[in-house]
């Protein structure tokens, strides 16, 4: 990838942490979460038929083609008997994906006839990601993944439910994760911060510098860009595999050093 292609990712990534910084936190996640089991069927149609069937050669498309399965058989069976009645119905008939099939570990074979399935194929292309990251590829081959402000904001749910149900306001709060290619871990830290319970500590393996420069130096950015909109995220503080080595307590998070509460931590 040329310098110009890179430089264009980090301002639509800086971009896209600013926008979901400044998009507004939901004031009741639960009634969301209400709301969104309530309309589940009709979001689910929804989906399928933009994200599935408007894609030529999506896997799930073929399996649905092998299985004689149209949209309308799926609309008037979902809204007859609902879409856990249907999506049993829909494995019986071939249209799954194993563990396996998604990792690249085995090929997705249905009716005799093996369905392509290149690396990035059941990616959502309905969220228009700008936080590009891949999965470890510990356990099959790395799977490319993108997130937008969209489904950053969603996923602000979870943490509000979580900061609710285990009183996280009351208890220290740190994370052992990775950074980029990784998500995980800045999202963590973003997330928690919108909601006024920042993560106190990030400790990360990041691996010899020289083979992880890059992504630490895109984590440190995205960090930035983050507090410089209202954000306390904290940047990682890098642990050696197998040190025994204890970080100083109290590091600064946001730019102000986080007073420890005197409740265990998680």
């Amino acid at each position: 990838m040329s310098l110009s292609s890179n430089l264009l990712d980090y301002w639509r990534q800086s971009s896209g942490i600013a926008r979901y910084a400044r998009a507004p936190v939901a004031p009741d996640p639960i009634a969301d979460i209400r709301r969104q089991v309530e309309e589940r069927d009709e979001a689910w149609l929804g989906f399928v038929e933009r994200a599935v069937f408007a894609v030529p050669g999506h896997p799930y498309r073929r399996m649905f083609e092998l299985a004689g399965c149209e949209f309308g058989d799926l609309c008037r069976e979902a809204r007859r008997d609902g879409v856990e009645v249907l999506l049993g119905r829909l494995y019986d008939q071939g249209v799954y994906l194993s563990v396996d099939e998604f990792k690249g570990r085995a090929p997705i074979v249905r009716a005799g006839q093996e369905i392509p399935s290149p690396a990035g194929a059941f990616q959502n292309r309905l969220d228009h990601g700008w936080l590009k990251t891949q999965t470890g590829g510990s356990t099959g081959r790395p799977a490319p993944v993108t997130h937008g402000a969209g489904a950053l904001v969603l996923r602000d749910q979870v943490t509000a439910l979580t900061v609710r149900e285990f009183d996280l306001a009351r208890r220290a709060r740190l994370a052992v994760r990775p950074i980029l290619p990784s998500s995980i871990g800045l999202v963590i830290g973003l997330a928690f911060g919108r909601f006024g319970v920042p993560i106190e500590h990030w400790y990360a393996t990041g691996g010899a510098v020289r083979d992880s420069m890059h992504y630490r130096a895109l984590t440190r950015l995205l960090v930035q860009v983050g507090r410089a909109n209202g954000i306390p995220a904290p940047a990682p503080d890098y642990l050696l595999p197998g040190t025994s080595r204890r970080p100083r307590s109290g590091s600064p998070v946001g730019g102000q050093r986080v007073r420890r509460p005197s409740s265990r931590p998680l």
